[in-house]
């Protein structure tokens, strides 16, 4: 695992320095429709990882911080359902629709989290949606 990273959210008093797996899935099964919800892992660069949801269907975002460039992507699987499958997320922040490959338990998030966590990156076999103008300020 790299250094300098912390996991915060909801549910969480003080942010947990350099997170173990366990930890990280201990969080992601933690989250429920009714709270708490979402969960953070912050990278020292200020990229982070985020999911919202509930342990059984959660969705997992990726803030990735560049001298040149701020992008924000929703993960999904690039082997699942066309763009066209709609699943319903419930979190704390009310209902989220998201594509059915964007849809996450939290087995499957805490590997997310655990890769994001030793190598600040997440994996190549992942579908990217941008949505980096859709969540923009104005």
């Amino acid at each position: 695992m790299k250094g300098g990273f912390r996991l915060e959210g909801e549910g969480i008093e003080h942010p947990i320095a350099d997170p173990s797996e366990d930890v990280i899935r201990r969080e992601l099964e933690r989250l429920r429709s009714s709270g708490p919800s979402p969960l953070a892992l912050l990278a020292p660069d200020g990229s982070y990882l985020q999911a919202a949801g509930n342990a059984k269907r959660m969705t997992v975002e990726c803030h990735f911080e560049s001298p040149s460039r701020t992008t924000h992507v929703v993960l999904g699987r690039l082997d699942s359902p066309g763009p066209d499958a709609i699943a319903t997320i419930v979190s704390t922040a009310g209902l989220i629709d998201m594509r059915a490959s964007e849809v996450w338990t939290a087995l499957e998030a805490a590997d997310l989290f655990s890769a994001f966590a030793a190598t600040g990156s997440v994996a190549a076999d992942l579908s990217r949606r941008d949505i980096t103008a859709a969540i923009a300020e104005p």
